[in-house]
């Protein structure tokens, strides 16, 4: 599930890892340092996925570069949660849901 940002303002770095924490973030108008780690941006589409939308063609708004600038997107899921969800299971065996193993 994605959601279109009405609003267009430029947030910082850690502005938008504070506001958009556990998606996945599109962003125009990017602004790098010369280290290449981006400093600010304006959010236009938060996913839980990425690229959630593409099919829909929203992406396709901000190609222009004379408007949008450089664009970018950033992961900002919980890898805790993601771990957590990992089951190994041994060659053989089965699992019908979380937790739940057959040998």
């Amino acid at each position: 599930m994605y959601t279109v940002l009405d609003k267009a303002e430029f947030l910082t770095f850690d502005e938008i890892k504070s506001e958009y924490d556990g998606k996945w973030v599109f962003m125009t108008n990017s602004e790098f340092s010369n280290g290449k780690k981006l400093l600010r941006a304006i959010p236009r589409v938060i996913g839980d996925k990425k690229f959630d939308g593409m099919r829909d063609g929203i992406y396709d708004l901000y190609d222009d570069k004379a408007i949008y600038g450089e664009t970018t997107d950033v992961s900002l899921y919980d890898i805790g949660c993601l771990l957590r969800a990992i089951t190994f299971v041994p060659k053989g065996d089965t699992v019908d849901e979380a937790n739940n193993l057959h040998i």
